[in-house]
């Protein structure tokens, strides 16, 4: 972001935003490319999988089942089901118009039988 802020100084922060999102993928893909270059050592596999330019497009779920657990938005409230007591806490990006905001939300645990 410091980049896009030097580079056009007079834009506002949804076009920095947008510019960012848009390019860091391959900019990445650049970086780690050059890196493994010079050291193959230097990259790890997980970073070099992430490097493969993310998809900006994310889909949004109410639930999530990862490793046999099972995280709700608050919206969803996994009702009827007992709350695990685990939460996470994620923060979203959303462009919309001229406006960019982060957005917080918490995902809460809850046990589900044959999610």
């Amino acid at each position: 972001m410091q980049f896009f802020q030097n580079k056009y100084p007079s834009k506002q922060q949804k076009h920095l935003q947008q510019e960012h999102s848009k390019t860091f993928g391959t900019w990445l893909q650049h970086e780690v490319y050059r890196d493994s270059q010079i050291c193959k050592d230097s990259v790890t596999t997980t970073v070099d999988w992430l490097s493969h330019k993310p998809n900006i497009n994310v889909l949004k779920y109410d639930v999530y089942a990862i490793n046999g657990y099972t995280f709700c938005t608050k919206s969803r409230a996994c009702k009827g089901y007992q709350d695990s007591g685990v939460s996470v806490l994620a923060t979203d990006t959303h462009i919309s118009k001229d406006v960019v905001t982060h957005v917080k939300n918490t995902y809460y645990g809850c046990n589900v039988p044959n999610f």
